[in-house]
């Protein structure tokens, strides 16, 4: 995350102060980018939020430059922080985008299968069996509700044996699965801010996280972070073939281990290398274009209009020649495999 720091210090200007104050001055040094790809709504989105959690205090020793990454990840994949369809998580001085219960039920349901999700706690307190024959599966589940602490988070913790899901697509399929305790645990133990206390941590959360108990989000929603984590599993197991999806999971996974898709550090604009003039494959059209860079192993998407001008955007793997990429005319801003290229001829 230097890069963006050193850009501001190598403009004379001062760079973000330290916060939930500093988040609207980097979306506003990047606003063309993120216009470019997201649109003015993406953007705007972005800002409202962006000043929504302006003076929250729990940000305060948070770099303004990861607080803007998580906010843009929430718009790339179009869930709505403010509605708890994601989360921003503090962690030392870093901020991490943790997708919620209703932002992967949102996204598995908005799917072309349509998949219709629900999630039910099972605690030792309730009567649940689950069988396996040759006509399939049979579950009997009786909830216990008169016995439940559930306003209790320590109750929830001690008590919870599984989650079970249900998933019902457009056609009227069902699929079942039981993710275990034992199955959450081992993702929370998995993340950073559940195994490391931060320098600020306090005696009582530091001696927590020697114990292996639930501390920060975990211990404040561990319902609702263990269904979550359930939900995640399910949806990755379940026949969506979606990208958007595949995305939030992957955005989530980075948060799992204390990481996240950088959409604003490490931006820069270079130098395209000149096409050569004896290259009679110049593309002329999108089309061309597109099916260029499919050749190279890049996949492009748009074009998109910003001030007039019109854009494409192709994305790269391990496997794109970017060299040659490069020789088409496209343009890398991004670390994370991101390209784009200027086009005038809208065909």
């Amino acid at each position: 995350m230097g890069a963006l720091t050193q850009n501001f210090s190598d403009s004379g200007a001062n760079p973000p102060q330290q916060g939930g104050g500093g988040i609207a001055e980097v979306l506003e040094g990047k606003k063309e980018f993120f216009v470019a790809f997201y649109g003015e709504s993406g953007y705007k989105r972005a800002m409202e939020t962006a000043i929504a959690i302006a003076t929250d205090p729990k940000f305060d020793r948070c770099s303004p430059i990861s607080i803007a990454e998580a906010i843009m990840a929430s718009v790339r994949i179009g869930l709505d922080i403010e509605l708890g369809e994601a989360w921003l998580v503090p962690y030392k001085e870093t901020v991490q985008f943790q997708i919620g219960r209703k932002g992967f039920q949102r996204l598995l349901y908005n799917s072309a299968a349509g998949w219709l999700i629900d999630a039910e706690p099972v605690y030792d307190t309730d009567s649940f069996e689950y069988q396996i024959t040759e006509q399939g599966k049979k579950i009997t589940f009786t909830p216990n509700f008169f016995d439940r602490e559930e306003d209790s988070t320590e109750w929830i913790f001690g008590h919870m044996k599984a989650i079970y899901l249900s998933a019902t697509d457009k056609s009227g399929r069902k699929i079942h699965k039981v993710v275990t305790k034992k199955q959450i645990e081992k993702l929370r133990l998995n993340s950073p801010n559940q195994i490391y206390a931060s320098k600020w941590a306090k005696p009582d959360v530091k001696e927590r996280i020697a114990k292996k108990l639930p501390v920060e989000i975990w211990q404040k929603w561990y319902g609702e972070m263990a269904i979550t984590k359930a939900i995640k599993l399910f949806a990755k197991q379940l026949p969506i073939g979606d990208r958007v999806i595949n995305k939030a999971i992957k955005l989530d996974d980075l948060a799992e281990v204390g990481e996240q898709e950088e959409f604003i550090a490490e931006a820069q604009t270079i130098e395209p290398t000149p096409l050569p003039q004896q290259n009679p494959k110049t593309p002329a059209s999108i089309n061309d274009i597109k099916a260029q860079a499919a050749i190279l192993g890049a996949e492009v998407s748009g074009p998109v209009e910003k001030h007039g001008k019109f854009w494409v955007k192709a994305t790269t793997s391990e496997h794109t020649d970017t060299q040659l990429l490069q020789k088409l005319g496209f343009v890398f801003i991004s670390h994370k495999n991101v390209w784009v290229m200027e086009v005038t001829h809208l065909i």
